[in-house]
């Protein structure tokens, strides 16, 4: 059973609440004025060191002293926990607010939380000697007074050491995330391989490979950067559009721990279209009659579309931009023009076609 007593006129709560999974007897300072007003406080956890499991129990006792030793009743105390230092509820209390009774005790009874999962890492306690730390969590109970009397609020720390349940699992070293990617300079529509063969489960060595013993990578994803995701140690994607994407990986191993790694991957825009063509009806057109053109013949480069067409009537007036490859146009007056045709695919790369067309007046 662990316990401890402090005698003290005024102490800053902080300063007691500021150590973590550790004890510290502090020796009070001399008191400045009358003694009447200190109190002596005694904290206890019974046994202070319990199983994990979530069934099993310590009984915290408080027990308060006037300067003179003398049992002081009817004093309210609060009881409050941190883990590791840290404020956080881990267990029950079956009561947080205590009041001693005629022999100037009061007491609760702390229950440990349920083991954590299956291959957790159990964590570490140093405990109060500041020298030794085990296996499992350190649970500190705080018990602080609520008396109207600003002299007797001051807060006092007992520590249960939570023994894990079942195997301990050491803790492992955060996983490394590596990726290569092939082809090295890929392009617009090609199918782009991503290999992450190289990623550790943990540390790597001093030659950057795998330790034998490091662990499992259970899970590879893939954020491709344009708005999609994949999983597995190798996947594959196909950019549409020519441009620098950031691609991340984050893999994570079999204790939970995860790690991320993002390049940039360069997507060319390949080969541009091939020379487009086209042609027009009827074959001897006339001014003031619909003149109808069809570049469908015209072909992108392997692996692209076509989706502009743009032209050039060589009349001065307005070009026409469409999507599809078949238009029409009407000529006022009988000349030969230079009609020009550009097409472009969907990574922005074009090419350029011209053919002359002779309108003549229409027979009489």
């Amino acid at each position: 059973m662990k316990g401890i007593t402090f005698s003290f006129a005024t102490v800053a709560v902080a300063a007691l609440l500021g150590a973590a999974c550790t004890v510290h007897q502090t020796e009070a300072p001399d008191l400045a004025g009358p003694s009447e007003t200190a109190l002596s406080v005694t904290i206890t956890a019974s046994p202070d060191s319990i199983s994990q499991d979530g069934r099993s129990t310590s009984t915290i006792g408080v027990q308060a002293r006037d300067a003179n030793g003398k049992l002081l009743s009817n004093l309210p105390f609060r009881l409050d926990m941190l883990v590791n230092g840290q404020p956080a509820d881990y267990g029950t209390l079956s009561n947080r607010n205590l009041v001693t009774g005629s022999d100037g005790r009061a007491s609760a009874v702390y229950t440990a939380p349920p083991a954590p999962p299956t291959g957790s890492i159990a964590g570490g306690c140093t405990g109060g000697s500041g020298s030794v730390t085990l296996a499992g969590r350190c649970v500190q109970i705080v018990a602080t007074s609520v008396s109207t009397d600003y002299f007797t609020a001051a807060a006092r720390m007992v520590e249960i050491h939570l023994i894990p349940v079942g195997v301990i699992v050491p803790a492992s070293a955060t996983p490394v995330a590596s990726f290569v990617t092939a082809p090295s300079t890929p392009k617009a529509n090609d199918a782009v391989q991503f290999d992450a063969s190289k990623s550790c489960a943990g540390a790597t060595d001093a030659s950057g490979n795998c330790p034998a013993g490091s662990g499992i990578i259970t899970s590879y994803a893939w954020n491709f950067g344009d708005g999609t995701a994949g999983s597995g140690r190798t996947a594959g994607h196909v950019y549409t559009k020519a441009q620098t994407y950031l691609v991340t990986l984050t893999v994570t191993n079999d204790l939970g721990l995860s790690a991320s790694s993002t390049q940039s991957v360069e997507i060319g825009a390949g080969a541009p279209p091939s020379t487009p063509t086209f042609v027009f009806s009827p074959s001897t057109p006339v001014t003031g009659a619909a003149i109808y053109f069809d570049a469908s013949q015209s072909q992108p480069a392997t692996g692209h579309s076509l989706v502009r067409y743009v032209w050039n009537w060589g009349d001065g007036t307005a070009f026409t931009d469409t999507n599809f490859p078949a238009t029409s146009h009407t000529y006022a007056a009988a000349a030969t023009y230079n009609v020009v045709l550009t097409v472009a695919d969907e990574t922005g790369q074009t090419a350029s076609f011209s053919k002359a067309v002779t309108v003549a007046v229409p027979a009489p």
